[in-house]
């Protein structure tokens, strides 16, 4: 996104200070710092609870979530491990575990 893209996006919202957090929360995100953005986005929550794009970036910033495939299938201790160990390596990404061993890892199933 261009710096023009990003002035007119931030100049949609009415609050000027509001505009610029937003602004640096995304240089933030597109300089690769996620650790950066998601310690920002706290700080705008409290700062700015009404806001829905700041919602809207704390819910894309929020660390990911396993969602087991079924009830019935539980983590091995070992898998429990490993994604303590290992999950942030892969955000984003699908990976398949059998035990405490990576079978395979990649953005697309």
């Amino acid at each position: 996104m261009s710096v023009t893209e990003r002035q007119s996006e931030a100049a949609r919202d009415s609050d000027p200070v509001l505009a610029s957090d937003l602004l640096q929360l995304r240089e933030l995100v597109e300089g690769d710092n996620v650790e950066g953005a998601r310690a920002l986005v706290k700080e705008l929550e409290l700062k700015w609870p009404h806001s829905e794009r700041v919602r809207h970036w704390a819910k894309v910033l929020a660390p990911p979530q396993f969602l087991p495939d079924s009830p019935a299938r539980r983590l091995t201790p070992e898998e429990s491990e490993w994604l303590r160990a290992n999950a942030r390596k892969y955000p984003g990404w699908w990976i398949a575990l059998s035990g405490g061993q990576l079978l395979a890892a990649g953005p697309n199933v």
